[in-house]
């Protein structure tokens, strides 16, 4: 019988700040050879929110400027982990940061670019990526002064 394994909760945290009137993206490369943006586990006991940044912290050394309670998405998906399925439960959520503030991107990421809207579209290595962040554009349009 296989061991039935409980869904993961995990948040994704979209930085962004503005170059003039364009947002542009920090994007974080993961060892495992694939462009993302920061996430992490929820933790027992946690807040998404909590976990939310404090994964951001560990994996770039950076706080939030600012948050948008109002700008979240959630996506469900299965995913393969030691061969077995796990259901993902994923909240993104959309964060403002300071572009002048010291980036120190953790041991488990290759490295870091920043990139418009359409570029990260274009490193996206997994399909549930891109629907999460064409969902948070769509919500946070107003925010983001974006429009396709």
């Amino acid at each position: 019988m296989k061991e039935k394994i409980r869904p993961r909760y995990n948040i994704s945290i979209i930085p962004y700040f503005m170059i003039g009137e364009i947002p542009v993206f920090l994007m974080l490369k993961a060892k495992k050879d694939y462009w993302q943006f920061p996430q992490g586990g929820v933790d027992f006991g946690e807040t998404s929110f909590d976990a939310g940044r404090r994964e951001f912290l560990e994996e770039t050394g950076l706080e939030f400027v600012q948050t948008y309670p109002d700008i979240v998405y959630m996506v469900f998906y299965d995913a393969k982990r030691n061969g077995n399925s796990r259901r993902v439960n994923r909240i993104s959520t959309l964060v403002k940061i300071n572009p002048l503030e010291e980036l120190k991107i953790s041991e488990e990421h290759d490295g870091c670019c920043i990139v418009s809207a359409s570029e990260a579209f274009r490193r996206f290595g997994y399909p549930e990526q891109a629907e999460e962040f064409r969902n948070i554009l769509r919500i946070g349009k107003d925010v983001l002064n974006y429009r396709k």
